[in-house]
C-alpha cells in the first residue's frame, strides 16, 4: 500500500483545503474503524467500493465514485475493497459551502454522494483518474477550487478553522469575540458550518486536542485530559467515550501510527 499526503496550510488554497492524500495498492486490513477527527473531506475512487457505516447502529453501505464524508461524531466502520485507488480532499466547512452550495452542518455522520449534488462531479471524477499522480491531481483540484471560490469574510473564516487552530477558546464568548460575532450569531454559524451548537464545537475542539495527545507516550492520562481543557479526569473519559464509545485507555492500548484509526 503506497500512501502520500500533502499539507494546504501555506497554498493559495490554505483557506478551503487543509490537506489531499491519496492510497493506492492492496491494503494490509480489510476492516477499519475511524474514530470522529474533525475533518470533512470529498473522496474519489478508481478502484472498488467502499462499504461504510457511520455509527455501531448503521448497517454498512456501499459508496460512489465520488462522495462527501461529513464531520462525524461516531465511529465509522470502513470496509475495504482487495485493491485501494482513493484520492482524498479535506474542506473547511466554509468552503464546502462554497463549493457545494450546502452548508456543512448539512453532512454531519453522512456519506453523500457528490454527484446528487452536482452534475460536474462526474466530469471531475474523470479528470482525476486521467490525471494518473497525486501531482497532477493536486493541480487540478488547485485549480478546480480557485476558479470556485472568492475572498472570505474574516469572521467566517475563523470560526471555519477553529477545529485545526493552535489556541482553543475557553468559552463561547471567548470564541465569539475572536470572531467578532455576538455568541448568539456564533451559534448560527456553528449550526451551518459544523452541525452542532458553539457549546458542543467547543467540547469537539477538547475531544480532538486529546485524542492528538493520547500518541504522545509520556503523557499520562490525567495530563491529557487536563491539558486539553476538561475539568477532571471524569469529564475527560466522560467525553472522550460520546465520541469513540471507549474510554481514553482503552484507544490508547488499541491505538495505530494515524489518529483516529484503528486497524482489525
Amino acid at each position: 500500500m503506497e500512501a502520500q499526503h500533502y499539507a494546504c496550510a501555506h497554498t493559495s488554497v490554505g483557506p478551503y483545503v487543509t490537506a489531499m492524500w491519496q492510497v493506492e495498492g492492496l491494503p494490509a486490513h480489510r476492516q477499519e474503524t475511524i474514530l470522529p477527527k474533525g475533518i470533512i473531506e470529498l473522496i474519489f475512487s478508481f478502484a472498488g467500493t467502499l462499504q461504510v457505516a457511520v455509527g455501531p447502529e448503521a448497517q454498512a453501505q456501499p459508496t460512489s465514485a465520488c462522495f462527501i464524508s461529513g464531520l462525524t461524531t461516531r465511529p465509522l466502520q470502513l470496509q475495504a475493497p482487495p485493491a485501494q485507488a482513493l484520492f482524498g480532499v479535506q474542506l473547511t466547512p466554509l468552503a464546502v459551502r462554497k463549493l457545494l452550495k450546502v452548508p456543512a452542518g448539512e453532512f454531519l455522520n453522512s456519506i453523500t454522494d457528490l454527484r446528487l449534488l452536482s452534475p460536474d462531479f462526474e466530469a471531475l471524477t474523470s479528470q482525476l483518474a486521467e490525471a494518473g499522480t497525486f501531482a497532477r491531481r493536486r493541480a487540478l483540484i488547485e485549480a478546480w477550487v480557485q476558479r470556485q471560490l472568492k475572498a472570505v469574510p474574516v469572521s467566517d473564516a475563523v470560526v471555519s478553522g477553529y477545529l485545526s487552530s493552535a489556541a482553543a477558546a475557553a468559552s463561547v464568548t471567548e470564541l465569539a469575540a475572536r470572531a467578532c460575532y455576538s455568541p448568539r450569531q456564533l451559534s448560527r454559524k456553528a449550526h451551518e458550518l459544523f452541525g452542532m451548537s458553539a457549546e458542543a464545537l467547543l467540547g469537539y475542539r477538547r475531544y480532538l486536542s486529546a485524542l492528538q495527545a493520547l500518541h504522545q507516550p509520556n503523557k499520562s492520562l490525567t495530563d491529557v485530559g487536563l491539558e486539553s481543557g476538561f475539568y477532571d479526569q471524569a469529564h475527560f473519559i466522560r467525553e472522550f467515550r460520546h465520541y469513540t464509545n471507549m474510554p481514553p485507555g482503552h484507544y490508547r492500548h488499541q491505538r495505530s501510527q494515524r489518529p483516529g484509526h484503528l486497524f482489525h
